[in-house]
This record gives C-alpha cells, sequence and structure tokens, in this order.
C-alpha cells in the first residue's frame, strides 16, 4: 500500500517584500519532495493548522 502526504508551510528562509514563501512538500511511500507555489503571504494571515491563508482580503 502506497501513502500520499501533502503539506503547506511558510519558508522563512525564502523571502519577497518581507513575505515567507508558501512552500508544498509531498511524500508517496515515504519519498518526499518540497515545491515552491511561487505564492507570498503575510505570516499574520497564515493559518498553520488549516494549512492555508485565512480571511477574504485580496491578499488571502
Amino acid at each position: 500500500m502506497t501513502s500520499f502526504s501533502a503539506l503547506f508551510w511558510l519558508n522563512n528562509s525564502r523571502t519577497k517584500n518581507n513575505k515567507p514563501a508558501i512552500y508544498l512538500r509531498v511524500s508517496v511511500g515515504g519519498k518526499c519532495a518540497e515545491l515552491s507555489t511561487y505564492q507570498y503571504v503575510t505570516p499574520a494571515l497564515w493559518n498553520a493548522s488549516a494549512q492555508c491563508v485565512k480571511g477574504n482580503s485580496e491578499e488571502a
């Protein structure tokens, strides 16, 4: 049986205009890969438990 998981997270080492990049970590069968979404967000708008941006502003 092959397992699959996806995790979105903020990569604070990759910033643009003081906003960290949103990264995606994909794991399939124990092998991992990290990909950039090329999206940047204010850390205050990031909901880590839900792995998404909160709010309904233009930035969100």
